[in-house]
């Protein structure tokens, strides 16, 4: 049987995200009921966080994962899967994110695949595909792990 290794999310990361999705539903609640000029922004605030508040609800009862395999990697999450062979990559790097995080990037084996908004997008920020989480990895970690499994199962160096 071939190997194959699965990292999971965090269910703390979406716990938190939960309750801190909560406070702000609780907070947009509160402009809503106790400012009358402040009603449209109440909603807005509600409305915003209530639906990452689903997300984060979603993601802590079904958290997502990603499965390496040797025939490539499947990132699953929301009810979606993506599987990727090893052949369609040529590395894994990391980008920052925001001030205090990074992601991973999934560096394409052939750009022209990327077609035109791909192209741009790269063009801009610098990637076009990034995997959604670290699975309890720092991202140089998960890069790394990414990078010996394409090696092993590519022959690339």
């Amino acid at each position: 049987m071939p190997e194959t290794v699965v990292l999971r999310s965090s269910r703390l990361k979406w716990l938190a995200l939960l309750l801190a999705s909560m406070v702000f539903v609780l907070g947009g609640a509160l402009i809503f009921f106790a400012a009358p000029n402040g009603r449209g922004g109440g909603v807005v605030v509600a409305g915003f966080f209530g639906l990452t508040a689903v997300v984060a609800l979603v993601q802590l009862l079904a958290p997502g994962r990603i499965e390496l395999s040797p025939d490539g990697f499947t990132v699953y999450g929301l009810g979606t899967r993506r599987t990727t062979p090893w052949s369609d990559v040529s590395s894994f790097s990391t980008a920052q994110a925001s001030a205090l995080s990074k992601i991973v990037t999934v560096n394409p084996a052939d750009s022209r695949s990327l077609g035109r908004a791909g192209a741009a997008v790269r063009k801009v920020v610098g990637f076009n595909r990034a995997l959604p989480d670290t699975y309890g990895l720092s991202a140089e970690d998960l890069a790394a792990l990414m990078n010996d499994w394409h090696r092993r199962y590519t022959g690339h160096s």
